[in-house]
């Protein structure tokens, strides 16, 4: 039970920002829905090149844009997502769309700790925000002994003001938390964790 209990941790929290920048995105299947519940609609779809399963989470809901969009580009909003992100931070401003932030992770006991540099682009529009987050090759943060530096990272948010007025949602990913969790597990627990980053995020302007 304990096992299941840190195993269900580390995936609760890698699903909320990290998936593989090494999994192709251009030749897996077509999506298959998974779940559907009002108005949230969870899919998956298989690629050749892993045996984790790449998700997409869809979503519709009410709130202030303008509020969501100033949350979602603070290093802080990954610290509201997980309970073990203990440190976020900018390292580096590349332009005016792309920055260098770091992130570290304070595991339950058992699980070896992990950080990352990852480079975060951002899109805006008036009535779009879409954010891309991948790893970033850097020294800028030495690594640290006994602290797994993890090096696959690629996330997508995808964000639209409806003319009604709701927010429409899209959350792509792939989770690989780097261990031993076999990828059966990871497929089940990453999708079902997907749905709480919308509900969480959902909470950043309500």
């Amino acid at each position: 039970m304990f096992l299941k209990a840190k195993t269900y941790s580390i995936i609760t929290l890698f699903s909320l920002i990290f998936t593989s920048n090494a999994f192709a995105q251009d030749n897996c299947k077509e999506w298959k829905l998974k779940e559907s519940k009002g108005t949230l609609k969870v899919y998956v779809r298989e690629c050749p090149d892993s045996p984790i399963k790449e998700f997409k989470v869809n979503d519709k809901f009410y709130g202030d844009f303008d509020k969501l969009i100033l949350e979602m580009e603070k290093p802080e909003v990954v610290k509201k997502m997980s309970d073990y992100c203990i440190e976020a931070r900018d390292l580096q401003h590349i332009n005016a769309h792309e920055s260098v932030q770091y992130y570290y992770f304070d595991m339950p006991i058992g699980i070896t700790d992990r950080d990352v540099i990852s480079k975060i682009s951002r899109y805006r529009t008036a009535t779009t925000f879409k954010s891309i987050t991948e790893n970033f090759p850097s020294d800028l943060v030495p690594t640290k002994k006994g602290v797994i530096r993890l090096q696959k990272v690629r996330t997508t948010f995808y964000f639209e003001k409806a003319a009604d007025g709701s927010i429409l949602m899209e959350y792509i990913g792939r989770t690989d938390p780097n261990g031993w969790i076999p990828a059966w597990l990871i497929n089940y627990l990453a999708q079902r964790e997907a749905v709480k980053v919308v509900a969480k995020i959902q909470k950043l302007i309500k």
